[in-house]
C-alpha cells in the first residue's frame, strides 16, 4: 500500500509562484497569513513559522518558511497539502502563504464478493469523500480493517483526480467465504480415562453483513462417550471504537477434564460467560489489550468412593475477571505477556455452604492472580528458541474449576492431562525449534523441550497433598502438510514419580488436525 501512495505522491511537486527579480530583496515581515487552512491549529502553523519573522529578510526566507509549513503538513499525515507562495506586494509587513488542501473526490471498491462495499466503506472512516487524505489515518485504517476478518483483505491505489485539487481512491478487495472449521483427533486424555479425544469446530465470521462472528465446538471421547462430552457456542459482535468487541459463551460439559480455548471444565454443568475486549497502544510492532468479563458457573461433581453411593457436590457462583494482553515483535524476538485477576464476590450467587461442601475451608469471595508470559527468540539460520512462565496466586482454598493444574501437552509433557491441580503455583518451559524444512507437501520442523512445575495448596485438609512436582523432557515433531493438514508429536520423559506416572515412563502424544 505505502509504495503505492508513495509513486502517487512522488510525481506532486510544491508550486511556488514569486516575482523573483536578479537582485536582493529585503522585506519586513511580522506576520505571515496562512489562507485555505482547515486542516491544522493556527497556533501550531504560527509557531513553525515564527523563526522567520523579523525585519530584512529576504525571498529565501519566505521559501523556507513555505517549505516548513509543507513539511508540518507531511508530518501531520497530510502530504497531499500543498503550500503556494502567490504573487502579492507586502504590506505593512504581512505576507501571505495560501494552502492547497487537495481533497478525495471519490472512492471506489472493487472485487467485494462475500463483504458489502458499504461495510467497508465504514470501516474506513479516512477515506470519506471531500476529506482530505491523511495518510497517517489511512494507514491506520487499512491496518485496522484488514484485521477484522481473516477472510479480507484491503489494497488501496491513489490517483490523480481529473480536476484540480482532487484525488480517487481505487480500493481493490480480495475477499474469501467467511465459513472455517476444523476437525481434530488427538490423544490428549486425563487420567484412568481413554486415550482418543475427537474435536469439530464450525465458524461463520460476517454474520448479518456485520463482521458479527458465530462459533461452536463439539468435544467427545469416541471410545467411551460416557467420559467427555462438551459443546460450546461463543458469539462475537465488534462495538465502539476500532477494534472493540463483546464476546458471550456458553459452555455445555458432562466431562472429567476438558479444556475449551482458555477454560478448563471439570465436572458435570454448564458455564455463561461474557468479555469486553478493548484493544490500545497499536503499532507496527504489537498491540495490548484490556479485557474485563464475568463467568457464571453451575457445576454438579460426583465423588465416588468404594462401596458407598457417589457424593455429589453442587455449586454455581460468579467470576469477575480483568485481564490486560500484550504483544510486542522485533527482527529478533516476540513476546506476549498476560495478567489477569479474578475475584468471586459472596453477593453475587457464591454461598458460604456450596464453597466449604466442595472444598474444605473454600470461601466464596476469593482472589485469583495469574501470569503468563511467553518469549520465542530466533535464533538465525531458522533456530528458534521459546521460554514460557505460568504462574497463579490464591488468597484463599479454591473449588477445582478455579484451581492451576498442570500435566500434558501445554504445561508439562510427559504427564495425562491436568494430572494435578492446586491453588497456587507455577510453571516454566524451554523449547529449541530446528529450521523448517520445506517440500512440496508442506513444511516439518523437529524440537526439544524441558518442562517443570509446582503447585500447593494453600490450606489443605487431611486427605489433601499440599504440594506437587513434576519435570520432564523430551523430543517433538511438526508438519504442516498442503496448508490445511496439521500434525503434532510429543515423546516426554517425565522426571518425577506422580499418581500412576512413574520416572522415566516415556509418554507420546499426537494430535492430527484438518482445517478448513
Amino acid at each position: 500500500m505505502v509504495k503505492g501512495i508513495m509513486r502517487f505522491w512522488a510525481v506532486c511537486v510544491v508550486v511556488v509562484s514569486t516575482s523573483v527579480t536578479a537582485a536582493v530583496q529585503y522585506l519586513d515581515i511580522w506576520e505571515y497569513r496562512v489562507q485555505g487552512n482547515s486542516l491544522l491549529a493556527d497556533e501550531l502553523i504560527q509557531r513553525e513559522l515564527a523563526p522567520y519573522l523579523g525585519a530584512a529578510r529576504t525571498l529565501e526566507d519566505v521559501e523556507r518558511a513555505a517549505k516548513v509549513l509543507q513539511e508540518l503538513y507531511k508530518r501531520a499525515g497530510y502530504p497531499a497539502v500543498f503550500v503556494e507562495i502567490p504573487p502579492q506586494t507586502v504590506v505593512q509587513g504581512v505576507f501571505r502563504l495560501q494552502v492547497v488542501e487537495t481533497r478525495l473526490r471519490r472512492l471506489r471498491v472493487s472485487g467485494a464478493e462475500y463483504f458489502l462495499p458499504s461495510m467497508i466503506r465504514q470501516a474506513l472512516p479516512s477515506l470519506q469523500t471531500g476529506n482530505a487524505l491523511n495518510l497517517r489515518d489511512l494507514q491506520e485504517d487499512i491496518q485496522y480493517a484488514n484485521a477484522l476478518n481473516p477472510n479480507l483483505k484491503l489494497l488501496p491505489m491513489l490517483k490523480q483526480g481529473p480536476t484540480a485539487k482532487t484525488i480517487e481512491v481505487d480500493l481493490e478487495v480480495d475477499d474469501q467465504l467467511p465459513l472455517s472449521g476444523a476437525l481434530e483427533l488427538n490423544d490428549y486424555n486425563s487420567a484412568n480415562t481413554t486415550d482418543a479425544r475427537l474435536i469439530g469446530e464450525i465458524q461463520y465470521s460476517n454474520l448479518w453483513q456485520k463482521l458479527h462472528d458465530l462459533s461452536f465446538q463439539i468435544q467427545v471421547s469416541p471410545e467411551d462417550t460416557d467420559e467427555v462430552q462438551v459443546l460450546a457456542g461463543t458469539y462475537v459482535l465488534p462495538v465502539g471504537f476500532k477494534g472493540n468487541k463483546v464476546a458471550l459463551y456458553a459452555v455445555l460439559s458432562d466431562s472429567d477434564v476438558a479444556t475449551v480455548g482458555n477454560t478448563r471444565v471439570v465436572g458435570d454443568g454448564f458455564i455463561l460467560g461474557g468479555r469486553y475486549i478493548h484493544p490500545f497502544q497499536r503499532r507496527d510492532t504489537g498491540i495490548s489489550t484490556l479485557i474485563f468479563g464475568f463467568d457464571y458457573k453451575d457445576f454438579d461433581e460426583a465423588i465416588s468412593v468404594a462401596g458407598t453411593d457417589d457424593l455429589t457436590t453442587p455449586i454455581d457462583y460468579m467470576v469477575l475477571t480483568s485481564q490486560y494482553s500484550s504483544f510486542n515483535r522485533s527482527e529478533q524476538w516476540a513476546d506476549n505477556l498476560g495478567l489477569a485477576l479474578k475475584f468471586g464476590v459472596r453477593e453475587l450467587f457464591n454461598e458460604n455452604e456450596e464453597f466449604n461442601n466442595k472444598r474444605s475451608r473454600g470461601e466464596p469471595n476469593f482472589t485469583v492472580l495469574k501470569l503468563d508470559y511467553e518469549l520465542n527468540y530466533f535464533l538465525g539460520e531458522g533456530w528458534s528458541a521459546l521460554g514460557a512462565l505460568s504462574a497463579q496466586w490464591s488468597s484463599t482454598p479454591l473449588v477445582s474449576n478455579e484451581q492451576m493444574s498442570a500435566g500434558g501437552v501445554d504445561t508439562v509433557r510427559g504427564y495425562y492431562e491436568s494430572q494435578v491441580s492446586a491453588d497456587m503455583g507455577a510453571r516454566l518451559g524451554f523449547e529449541i525449534s530446528t529450521p523448517s524444512y520445506a517440500g512440496k507437501l508442506g513444511e516439518l520442523w523437529a524440537l526439544t523441550f524441558l518442562e517443570g512445575a509446582y503447585l500447593e495448596n494453600t490450606d489443605t485438609g487431611i486427605e489433601e497433598e499440599s504440594e506437587f512436582r513434576l519435570a520432564s523432557f523430551g523430543i517433538g515433531v511438526r508438519a504442516q502438510l498442503k496448508k490445511q493438514w496439521f500434525v503434532n508429536l510429543d515423546a516426554g520423559y517425565p522426571l518425577k514419580d506422580i499418581d500412576e506416572v512413574k520416572q522415566g515412563d516415556v509418554r507420546v502424544n499426537a494430535k492430527l488436525r484438518y482445517e478448513f
